[in-house]
């Protein structure tokens, strides 16, 4: 097994690699599935909510704080670092600062309820969508190489492909680096610890994935620099015989348009029950409405992607692994007024 972390200099090379723009043609036959993973592969939502909806009641209960305020507080960080599991979540609310006592005291009180209460609900609900493993499996018996790029933080990326045994076919992933905060941001230096400890922790469990890269948080998609560090890794990846697979209009659908190459929108992992709609969008926020800058699951863009398939299932891959046209232009103008899961920040 080969491991592996990128240098931010040669990620940023690799994102300032010249892009050349393909014509409509015949493409070769697929050997590499570059895929987003959260909502695409599995829903993150599905533990995300639950796990954050029980801190919140928890911490209601145990300290008597105002409901409203702690959710926005959490919406407030989230945003800022635009990750829902930011390492140093309850360190930078405004309830460490408002903390009476010691940063051990805080971190027994607030910040490991907090990862626990994330922790044990990822174990409990975060699965794998229908027919991804199935798939899977058969893409890597056509010889056909899986590769994860995600926008998660490396630890928490890792950490969900492993929860979902992805590493048994999933040959690479990519996720993007959680860089440490400067010390002056912390009420007291003691309160960087305790995230610094989990990070490395994360980072360090055991899988089977041949490469393992950490890109700086610069390769965020629609930046094709992750994509990029990811076919540099494997020399014969090209745009012509890959595919990009992905659940989010503007960020993989972005990525795929820019570099020319197929694109599947993964729209099945788009759909969330009206409470955990209302949990993203109203209440994790930082001031109770739905966000403006595209980081909010009812953001729609108004233009498709360009696609070869709006895909039921992850299944929908095997329909394109021989050789198929191209698209260049977008697919279909957004005719609807509604919102629609299209869009998130980092999770």
């Amino acid at each position: 097994m080969t491991q592996s972390t990128l240098t931010h200099a040669a990620a940023i090379a690799a994102a300032a690699r010249p892009v050349a723009v393909i014509p409509a043609h015949i493409t070769k036959q697929t050997k590499y599935v570059f895929t987003d993973m959260d909502s695409t592969i599995g829903l993150f939502w599905s533990y995300y909510c639950p796990g954050i909806r029980e801190y919140i009641d928890l911490m209601v209960e145990r300290h008597g704080v105002n409901k409203t305020e702690l959710e926005r507080e959490i919406g407030r960080v989230t945003h800022q670092h635009g990750t829902h599991e930011y390492g140093w979540m309850m360190e930078m609310t405004k309830f460490r600062k408002e903390f009476k006592g010691t940063p051990a005291e805080f971190r027994d009180q607030w910040v490991i309820p907090f990862w626990k209460c994330l922790d044990d609900n990822r174990k409990k609900f975060l699965r794998p969508f229908r027919d991804v493993m199935e798939t899977l499996h058969e893409l890597k018996q056509r010889g056909v190489t899986v590769v994860i790029v995600s926008d998660a933080p490396f630890f928490m990326g890792l950490t969900r492909a492993c929860d979902m045994k992805l590493d048994t076919y999933v040959d690479g992933i990519f996720a993007l680096d959680c860089p440490l905060p400067d010390v002056s941001q912390f009420v007291d230096p003691e309160d960087m610890a305790y995230g610094v400890q989990r990070i490395k922790d994360l980072e360090a469990r055991a899988h089977k994935f041949n490469v393992a890269v950490t890109l700086p948080k610069s390769c965020e998609k629609p930046n094709t620099g992750g994509v990029l560090a990811a076919m540099q890794a494997y020399p014969d990846a090209t745009v012509d015989n890959s595919i990009f697979v992905g659940d989010n209009l503007k960020k993989d659908g972005g990525v795929a348009q820019t570099l020319g190459m197929r694109f599947i929108w993964a729209s099945y992992g788009l759909w969330l029950p009206p409470e955990y709609e209302d949990i993203i969008d109203a209440r994790i926020t930082p001031t109770g409405q739905m966000p403006t800058n595209g980081h909010g699951v009812g953001y729609r863009p108004s233009v498709y992607p360009p696609m070869v398939e709006d895909a039921g299932s992850y299944k929908a891959i095997l329909n394109h692994l021989g050789e198929e046209l191209l698209p260049t232009a977008p697919t279909t103008l957004n005719p609807s007024t509604e919102t629609l899961v299209t869009d998130r920040n980092g999770h």
